[in-house]
C-alpha cells in the first residue's frame, strides 16, 4: 500500500514537471550508462564514484587529444589500450589533428566508441597551460555540496523504541540510532589542479549527536590535492589512496576482477590519489608527494589511522591481540563501538618510476605496523596467513610497448620471504582480432595486506593460475569475446580442507543491429573445487558448477523513451546433489523528455531461484554517485523508480524508491535486521548544490 501511494505521489510531481519544465540536456544519463556498463558486469558492490567524477569533470572540461598523455586517456575508462596508441601515432605520424572527426581514420575508433568518447574529448592547436594563483583558484574555481538521506520504510526488529532501561538490560539486542543512512559531501575543484573536499557519513542504527557519536556523524573524511605543480605531479594531505604497478604489494580502495572486457587485464595505477568515499577502512589518512622530471618518477606517503579490530586478549599472559579486520564500517551496538577504532595502524611506502619512450620501470617498497600484533583464528587454512605487530613489502614492476603487443609483470615479496609474480600481455593480432593471457603465481607464505591484484581467490596469497581472452569482430555489428581462466590453490581454504582447483570460463556476442537496437548473449560457467560431507561426516572435495545464461536486449523506439530487457538461467551444481535452478527477467524503462531537465528510470523483475547458490545479480541506476547491484534469490519480484530533475545548471535533485516483494516468505533478514513481512521497501532522496 505504501509502495502505491508512492508511486502515485510521484506521478502527481512527474506531470507537474512536465508543466514546469525547462529543456533537458541528456549528460547525466550519458554518464549513468558507461558507468552501468562497467558496473552491471561485475558481481560485488563496488564503489564507482571516483569514475563518476571523471567523467562528471571531462564532461564540463573536455580532453584535448592533441596534448592528452596516456594517463589521462586511461582515466576517462573508454578506451583501451590499443586504442591509446593508435591515437598517439596517428597525431605522431600525420600530426595534430584539426576535427574529431579524424577519428574514424585512426585503427581500433569504431563507431560505438566515438560515440561514446565524444562528450569528453575536443581537438584544439592550443597547447599552452594556464598559469595561476592561489587567488585565481579560489575566485574561478567551483564548490559543490551534495547530500542524501536514505531508509528503509518497512521497521526492522532491531529499531523497536523501547525504554531506556530496557535498552541498558539488552546492550546488543536494540540499535541505539535511527535506520536512517545520511551522507553529505562538500568538494571543491579548480581544473583538476587544486581539489579539496569534506565527506561525512551515519550508518542506519549509529547515533547521531549523542552519547557514542557526540560529534554527530560516525565517519569523517577529508583531502587537499595540488596537481601539475612544477615537478610536483602531486601533493596532498588527509585522506588518499595508493595504487602502484599491478597490485601485488600496494593498491587500497577498489579493483574490479574479470569481465567480458577480456582485454582490460592490465591495472592502470595512479600512484597515491585523494580519497573521498565513504569506506572506513579502506584508505590511507596522512599524506604524500609525486616528483616527476625527466623520466623520472619519486612517490612517497605515510599514514596514520585507527581501523576496526575484534580485540582479544589472553587473561594468563595479560596480552592483548586483534584476530580480524572489521571491514564494514557500522558502529550501531555497542560491541561495534567497543571494536571501533580499537587499532592504531602506521602505514609509509613510496615507489620510484622510470620511462623512456616505450619501457616503463618501478621499484615499490611498503611497511605497515599495529600497536598490538595480529593473530588470525587458530584454524589449518590460517597456518601461513600473516600475523604479528609489523610486515613490510617490496616489488618490482615493469610495462613495454612494442607494435601491437603490450607486456607487463611485477614480482614481489615479503618479509617472511613469500614470493609473488604476476606477468601477462595483450596482442591486437589483427584489425578484427586481440587476445590478452596472464600468469600469476602467489606463494602461500606470501603476505601482503594492502595488495588487491589478478586473483580468483579473496587473498594475493597461495594462487597459481593462467588467463587467456580473445575478443574478435568477425563481421559488421558483431563482436566476439571470451575467457578461460584456469588456476590452483596449493594449499587449503576457507572452503577447502585439502588443496583443490577450479577453472571458469565466459563467452559473449554483441550484436548492434542499429543506433538505436543492440543485444547480447553471454554464457558463464565455473568449476571449483569444494568441501562435501561424506558418509562419516567427514569433509572431501567435491566439484561444485555454476552457469548463467543471459539474453539482453536494448531499444530506444521513441526519441524521448528507451527499453532494456533481460532474461538471465541460473544452474548450480554440487557433487552429490540435486541441480538448482533460477532465472530472472526484468524490463526497464527510461524517459528523458527534451522539453524538461528531468529523467526517469522504472525497472520490474520477477525472479525464481531454488536456493541462495542460484542467486542473479542485477545492476541498477540509483541517485549520483549510489550504486548498487543486489543479489536477486528466493521466488518475488523487485521494482524500483528513479526520478533525476535538474534546475538549472547549479542545482539537481534525485528521488527513487525501490521494493523487494517474497511470493513466500514471511520474515525477511536475519538478527536485528529482520523485518516481519514479506517486502523490503527503501527510499533515497538527494540533492546536490553546484557553485
Amino acid at each position: 500500500m505504501i509502495f502505491k501511494k508512492t508511486i502515485a505521489i510521484i506521478g502527481c510531481l512527474l506531470w507537474f514537471l512536465i508543466l514546469h519544465g525547462q529543456e533537458m540536456k541528456n549528460n547525466q544519463q550519458i554518464i549513468e550508462d558507461l558507468v552501468e556498463e562497467i558496473a552491471e558486469n561485475n558481481e560485488n558492490e563496488l564503489d564507482y564514484s571516483q569514475i563518476t567524477e571523471y567523467l562528471y569533470y571531462f564532461l564540463e572540461n573536455p580532453i584535448n587529444l592533441n596534448s592528452a598523455n596516456t594517463e589521462t586517456l586511461e582515466r576517462l575508462t573508454i578506451l583501451n589500450d590499443f586504442q591509446i596508441i593508435s591515437l598517439h601515432d596517428y597525431i605522431r605520424t600525420r600530426g595534430k589533428m584539426t576535427t574529431i572527426y579524424e577519428l574514424q581514420m585512426i585503427e581500433g575508433f569504431d563507431l560505438a566508441t566515438i560515440k561514446k568518447v565524444l562528450p569528453f574529448i575536443n581537438v584544439s592547436y592550443n597547447m599552452s597551460t594556464d598559469s595561476w594563483s592561489g587567488s585565481k583558484a579560489l575566485k574561478y574555481g567551483t564548490h559543490s555540496v551534495l547530500s542524501r538521506i536514505s531508509s528503509t520504510i518497512e521497521e526492522p526488529i532491531g529499531y523497536k523504541n523501547v525504554s531506556d532501561s530496557v535498552q541498558s538490560e539488552n546492550n546488543n539486542k536494540y540499535y541505539n540510532g535511527n535506520r536512517t543512512r545520511i551522507y553529505t559531501r562538500y568538494k571543491f575543484n579548480y581544473k583538476n589542479k587544486l581539489q579539496w573536499g569534506i565527506t561525512a557519513e551515519k550508518d542506519p542504527g549509529e547515533q547521531f549527536m549523542k552519547d557514542a557519536q557526540p560529534n554527530g556523524f560516525d565517519f569523517y573524511s577529508a583531502h587537499m590535492q595540488l596537481n601539475d605543480l612544477g615537478i610536483f605531479k602531486t601533493a596532498l594531505l588527509g585522506d588518499f589512496q595508493a595504487q602502484f604497478g599491478q597490485g601485488l604489494i600496494m593498491w587500497s580502495y577498489m579493483s574490479s576482477g574479470k569481465s567480458p572486457y577480456v582485454m582490460d587485464i592490465r591495472k592502470r595505477g595512479k600512484g597515491i590519489h585523494r580519497y573521498s568515499s565513504t569506506d572506513e577502512n579502506s584508505f590511507l589518512r596522512g599524506g604524500g608527494f609525486t616528483l616527476e622530471t625527466m623520466g623520472l618518477s619519486f612517490t612517497a606517503f605515510g599514514s596514520h589511522k585507527n581501523i576496526d579490530a575484534n580485540i582479544q586478549t589472553t587473561d594468563s599472559l595479560s596480552e592483548t591481540h586483534f584476530s580480524s579486520f572489521l571491514n564494514l564500517g557500522i558502529h550501531a551496538l555497542p560491541s561495534e563501538v567497543e571494536n571501533s577504532d580499537a587499532i592504531k595502524e602506521t602505514v609509509y611506502g613510496g615507489n620510484l618510476g622510470w620511462q623512456f619512450r616505450n619501457f616503463k620501470l618501478g621499484i615499490s617498497g611498503i611497511k605497515y605496523q599495529f600497536n598490538h600484533p595480529f593473530k588470525a583464528d587458530d584454524r589449518p587454512e590460517n597456518t601461513f596467513r600473516f600475523s604479528g605487530a609489523s610486515n613490510s613489502n617490496a616489488s618490482v614492476d615493469a610495462e613495454l610497448r612494442f607494435n601491437k603487443i603490450h607486456v607487463f609483470s611485477e614480482a614481489a615479496l615479503s618479509e617472511n620471504g613469500g614470493k609473488a609474480v604476476l606477468a601477462g600481455a595483450v596482442m591486437k593480432l589483427s584489425s578484427q582480432f586481440r587476445t590478452s593471457i596472464l600468469y600469476r603465481n602467489y606463494d602461500k607464505e606470501f603476505q601482503a595486506l594492502y595488495s588487491n591484484a589478478f586473483a580468483e581467490g579473496s587473498k594475493i596469497q597461495n594462487e597459481q593460475g593462467v588467463y587467456v581472452g580473445a575478443e574478435m569482430h568477425p563481421v559488421k555489428k558483431w563482436k566476439l569475446a571470451g575467457y578461460y581462466d584456469a588456476y590452483k590453490f596449493p594449499w587449503l581454504t576457507s572452503h577447502t580442507d585439502a588443496p583443490s582447483k577450479g577453472n571458469d570460463y565466459l563467452v559473449q556476442a554483441d550484436f548492434t543491429a542499429s543506433r538505436t537496437v543492440s543485444m547480447y548473449w553471454r554464457y558463464k560457467k565455473e568449476n571449483k573445487d569444494k568441501n562435501i560431507e561424506s558418509e562419516k561426516g567427514l569433509s572431501k572435495l567435491g566439484q561444485t558448477q555454476k552457469a548463467y545464461l543471459r539474453y539482453q536486449v536494448n531499444y530506444k523506439p521513441l526519441e524521448n523513451w528507451e527499453f532494456r530487457n533481460r532474461l538471465e538461467l541460473s544452474n548450480y551444481k554440487a557433487a552429490n546433489e540435486s541441480n538448482e535452478q533460477g532465472f530472472m527477467l526484468y524490463h526497464d524503462a527510461i524517459y528523458k523528455p527534451q522539453q524538461i531537465p528531468l529523467s526517469m528510470v522504472l525497472r520490474y523483475a520477477v525472479f525464481d531461484t531454488e536456493s541462495y547458490n542460484t542467486r542473479i545479480y542485477t545492476y541498477e541506476t540509483d541517485v549520483l554517485y549510489a550504486y548498487s547491484v543486489p543479489a536477486l534469490y528466493d521466488k518475488g519480484t523487485r521494482a524500483y523508480i528513479m526520478l533525476h530533475y535538474k534546475l538549472a545548471d547549479k542545482l539537481g535533485f534525485w528521488l527513487s524508491l525501490s521494493q523487494t516483494w517474497y511470493a513466500y516468505k514471511t520474515v525477511i533478514g536475519s538478527g536485528l535486521n529482520q523485518i516481519n513481512g514479506n517486502t523490503k521497501s527503501v527510499v533515497k532522496f538527494q540533492v546536490r548544490w553546484k557553485l
